[in-house]
């Protein structure tokens, strides 16, 4: 069985992919969204907290329809 992969491992392959795309504005897009979902992995990382790739919130503390709060 392979060994389960740190969050930094998961963010250098959002990195990764962030690096592959092109320069195009769909893929300038793509690249900004890759590199907020990394940062958000180092985050947790660090503080040992989830936060969302958007706003950087940790999760269950928003407004959120689906969540009724």
């Amino acid at each position: 069985m392979e060994a389960e992969k740190s969050l930094e491992q998961h963010a250098q392959e959002w990195e990764a992919l962030a690096k592959a795309q092109p320069d195009t504005p769909a893929g300038q897009h793509r690249k900004a969204t890759y590199h907020r979902a990394a940062e958000s992995l180092r985050i947790e990382a660090q503080t040992g907290v989830a936060v969302c790739a958007c706003c950087y919130k940790p999760f269950g503390r928003g407004n959120s329809i689906a969540l009724g709060t």
